[in-house]
């Protein structure tokens, strides 16, 4: 009896009415854009505080698209020093400041930290202060850290998992039969500190895959594209890489209720060549996929890249017949 190989796969804000707007004016410094609405009391010192602190922000590749951005409160006291205070930054020139507003009802002033270069690895305290002025003097300052994607480590999620999966087909003259392997890969990624990925860069499909060295059978298990399995979601510089093959046959025979419930827990052999799942079919070449897997997040590239072996037996179940090993290159 011939069983065909038929398809293998991997997937490997409104203002008050005591509120004004700032606007940019050169060299990342942000002035007023309209007159004081007021001035402090001579007898308390001005002073402005900023949350969060220091400032954590990052950006896209390329950088003057990017729409990464952490966004800032400075808290001024007294309220009514509120209009004099104006925005800049100090230090290396590694982010702009946009979208800033301020509110003298609340004493609040609000904007966006956009980074544009990277923060030295030997710098962990920034090389860029955000400072808040009050007619021309310094009246709190935060620094601001600019992270970007660098390094990465990969960690199997449990062991292998194979299922088998059957449904009577739509003509009810047959038996439509799968058979799956499926290991999570968790991928860590780290700053140029050493710390998991901060996360301004979460998102969905940021983290993109490109394969070189390829060996494989059949062709297109590994494929050149965002991460989608089994989420596709970076989340605090963690992202799950889901690898799966899959073969699927048309059964010439209609199996009872009963010989699909055997078949789905790999008690029911196929009859002449008594196989308990389709990998395992002498008729079918073996199915492996070898490659180096390279990454970029938010189009920042990660080291080091991994040589992925993915095996497949010809065996029955169990034990497995399926394996992932990832190695640092």
């Amino acid at each position: 009896m011939s069983f065909p190989f038929l398809s293998a796969s991997v997937s490997s804000s409104a203002s008050s009415s005591g509120s004004k707007s700032q606007s940019q004016s050169g060299s990342g410094v942000l002035s007023n854009s309209s007159t004081n609405a007021g001035s402090s009391s001579s007898s308390e010192a001005v002073t402005v505080t900023f949350s969060p602190d220091p400032v954590i922000t990052g950006y896209s590749v390329p950088a003057g698209s990017s729409t990464i951005k952490r966004s800032v409160v400075a808290t001024v006291k007294p309220k009514s020093a509120t209009d004099s205070i104006t925005i800049v930054t100090s230090g290396e020139d590694r982010v702009d400041i946009v979208n800033v507003h301020a509110d003298s009802s609340s004493g609040k002033i609000t904007f966006d930290v956009k980074g544009k270069s990277a923060t030295p690895s030997n710098q962990p305290s920034g090389d860029t202060t955000i400072q808040a002025k009050s007619n021309g003097t310094v009246v709190g300052s935060v620094n601001a850290i600019v992270i970007v994607p660098s390094t990465q480590q990969h960690e199997l999620v449990g062991q292998p998992k194979v299922t088998n999966e059957a449904a009577l087909a739509p003509n009810g003259q047959s038996t439509a039969l799968r058979s799956t392997g499926d290991q999570n890969v968790k991928i860590t990624i780290f700053d140029q500190f050493g710390k998991a990925l901060d996360s301004i860069y979460d998102g969905s499909k940021v983290v993109v895959e490109t394969w070189t060295g390829k060996d494989e059978q059949p062709a297109g298990i590994l494929l050149d594209g965002p991460i989608e399995h089994p989420t596709g979601n970076l989340n605090s510089g963690v992202i799950l890489d889901e690898t799966q093959v899959s073969v699927n046959f048309n059964y010439k025979i209609v199996m009872t209720p009963a010989e699909i419930v055997e078949w789905r827990n790999f008690t029911y052999f196929i009859p002449g060549i008594h196989i308990n799942n389709l990998v395992a079919n002498p008729n079918l070449k073996k199915i492996f996929a070898k490659g180096v897997q390279h990454l970029t997040v938010q189009g920042h590239s990660v080291t080091p890249s991994f040589l992925r072996d993915m095996e497949t037996a010809k065996i029955n179940v169990p034990p497995s017949w399926y394996t992932v090993t990832d190695t640092a290159q």
